[in-house]
């Protein structure tokens, strides 16, 4: 496999410059009759244009399109399956038969010879294994992880991009024996460790793998208003926007961080060296003392200082006024 630098440098997507933390990687095809890469290359770089991806496909070369490879888990945003998925994949299209003809929607004949449009999505998709291996390398990623590498297809049914059928329709169509989780397969091979099972493909997304929501609110179980699901934390805090949270598996806001104040308990706390207390360490921590838990002379002594600088009663006392300027 070659890797042929032609970056778009003159569409929109290359010149807005955002990065993203890869994630994982999506596997696209053009969908349409073009088996050159560098067409698309060409075409595509363009200010009028407004698509791009990290790369095209041909058998033994990759036309690298958009900056994926520079700095392990870091790649230039693409505008490829939609969002969320473009906030987090590197994605890749494969070029298709010249003599595919599309009917209607994914479905398509063939107009010339079939084996030779099979030769040619063969070449491509073992060019995909190999290209694919190389990314879960250089990233740190391995696709043993069912979330790793995902077919736009794929990504659609998980609510992370638009809808499309691309590339099983085209494996499909012909008769070949390729499906994602023998991709996947292929890719894990290739980097050398042998994966014997794959996660099937009807697992849920949540299932073993921690996702972090950005949305509204969470409601029996669900995320309310969600906008997108990540598993990195960064790039979830990066569209968390006004009126937005960032949620665990389990619903618990994660960002932005919420200020945990403890609750007064109800009672007066003050000098009393013999006894231990676990509101006086608490007290103590917030005064920047040794939080020991004993209310002595330097503990009566801070609060004192504490408190005439707040214009309160320097009673060395711990009330609810104290209390509430000190949390």
């Amino acid at each position: 496999m070659k890797l042929i630098k032609s970056y778009l440098t003159k569409n929109p997507c290359y010149n807005a410059g955002r990065y993203i933390n890869v994630e994982g990687f999506v596997l696209h095809s053009v969908g349409c009759p073009q088996s050159k890469a560098s067409v698309f290359s060409t075409s595509w770089n363009s200010p009028s244009i407004n698509v791009a991806v990290h790369g095209f496909i041909e058998p033994g070369n990759v036309y690298v399109t958009l900056p994926y490879r520079d700095t392990k888990g870091k790649a230039m945003r693409c505008w490829g399956c939609g969002s969320p998925g473009n906030d987090m994949f590197v994605q890749f299209e494969m070029t298709e038969p010249d003599t595919i003809n599309y009917t209607s929607g994914s479905n398509f004949t063939i107009n010339g010879n079939i084996e030779d449009a099979k030769k040619l999505v063969i070449a491509n998709y073992l060019t995909a294994v190999e290209l694919f291996a190389d990314a879960c390398i250089f990233h740190g990623k391995h696709p043993a992880n069912k979330n790793v590498i995902l077919s736009h297809k794929e990504a659609h049914e998980r609510g992370l991009g638009t809808n499309h059928g691309d590339p099983e329709h085209l494996w499909q169509g012909l008769g070949l024996p390729y499906t994602m989780d023998t991709f996947r397969q292929a890719v894990a091979n290739k980097i050398g460790n042998i994966v014997t099972t794959i996660i099937p493909t009807t697992t849920p997304i949540n299932i073993g793998y921690k996702y972090y929501r950005v949305g509204t609110n969470w409601t029996n179980g669900k995320c309310i208003g969600q906008i997108g699901a990540y598993t990195s934390l960064d790039n979830a805090k990066d569209v968390c926007k006004d009126g937005c949270k960032v949620f665990n598996n389990d619903g618990n806001i994660i960002y932005p961080v919420v200020k945990q104040t403890p609750v007064y308990p109800g009672y007066a706390i003050k000098y009393n060296p013999s006894k231990y207390d676990v509101n006086v360490a608490k007290i103590q921590k917030q005064l920047g003392i040794g939080s020991d838990g004993y209310f002595g002379n330097q503990t009566k002594n801070a609060v004192i200082s504490f408190q005439a600088k707040l214009g309160l009663s320097t009673d060395g006392i711990v009330g609810p006024s104290t209390w509430g300027k000190l949390f």
